[in-house]
């Protein structure tokens, strides 16, 4: 059971919102990822749950997209 995995109070292992970002990734949807994360723990996750755990990734690309380039370029594609 989820309890037995996560521990009585826990509510996701950082593992499993891992799984749900490399999941999303891989182009598995929101509506899906409940099938993911029942296999993975036996527990549906939600879909504005695995939209909150995406959003960091989002987030995370959107930094890089606007990151300054420091160092010098010697080939761009």
């Amino acid at each position: 059971s989820p309890v037995e995995v996560l521990g009585r109070y826990a509510r996701r292992a950082e593992e499993v919102d891992d799984a749900i970002v490399e999941a999303y990734v891989k182009g598995v949807s929101t509506r899906g990822m409940s099938k993911v994360t029942e296999a993975l723990m036996d527990a549906k996750v939600g879909r504005a749950t695995t939209s909150r755990i995406t959003r960091r990734l989002e987030d995370r690309v959107e930094e890089l997209k606007t990151a300054r380039i420091q160092d010098k370029i010697v080939y761009l594609y």
